[in-house]
């Protein structure tokens, strides 16, 4: 009930500029305050994680019955708090999108795996859903990390379907671009989301 709410905002956002490096106005503060005490908690993990190389990936192996040895990796993110606390994607994924930071958290995670698997003989699958494909900063880093490894092949992408593709051609000419290096291409839950056969052909999945 306070006379002057604009004068005052305008007076808040000018105390905190110096310690605050962004905000988020809402038109229903009480009724959103649970979920965005729940947000800010997520933000300030994803911060912690990108200030000090928090995000990493951990692998499942995939093991071949006949001889028993794991011949592939997926790839899977994760964040590692400071206190050692582990988050899983379903913590941090939306809030990342939503806040434009999930990029930053894909460039750390797959820069470290490349660097582990530049040297190793098995496979290893990064996910990539179709905001990773539409985006143009994470298609380059692809190219540019595959450009870095002596042999693609032993890299994989696993096409997500939790999301739909608007433009099935771009993904086809990223597909074309990433294939050229040896990198292989799978389908994740095949018949789940947007794949239909038709669909199917057109990426030709090894």
């Amino acid at each position: 009930k306070r006379q002057n709410l604009v004068e005052s905002a305008l007076n808040i956002l000018v105390a905190i500029s110096n310690i605050q490096e962004s905000f988020y106005v809402s038109e229903n503060i009480i009724e959103d305050n649970q979920a965005l005490n729940d947000e800010f908690k997520i933000l300030a993990v994803i911060d912690r994680a990108l200030k000090n190389n928090l995000v990493v990936s951990f692998f499942q192996g995939i093991h071949d019955n006949r001889t028993g040895e794991i011949y592939k990796y997926e790839s899977l993110m994760r964040i590692i708090d400071v206190d050692g606390t582990i988050y899983y994607p379903s913590h941090f994924l939306e809030v990342s999108k939503k806040y434009h930071l999930y990029v930053e958290l894909g460039r750390m995670m797959i820069k470290k795996v490349f660097e582990l698997f530049r040297h190793r003989k098995e496979i290893v699958s990064l996910n990539m859903s179709a905001h990773d494909v539409n985006s143009q900063t994470m298609q380059q880093l692809i190219f540019e990390m595959l450009r870095s490894v002596k042999d693609g092949s032993n890299f994989a992408i696993e096409i997500l379907e939790d999301e739909h593709f608007k433009e099935i051609s771009k993904l086809r000419e990223f597909l074309d671009e990433v294939r050229s290096y040896g990198m292989k291409i799978a389908i994740d839950d095949f018949g789940t989301g947007y794949s239909n056969f038709v669909e199917l052909f057109d990426i030709r999945p090894e």
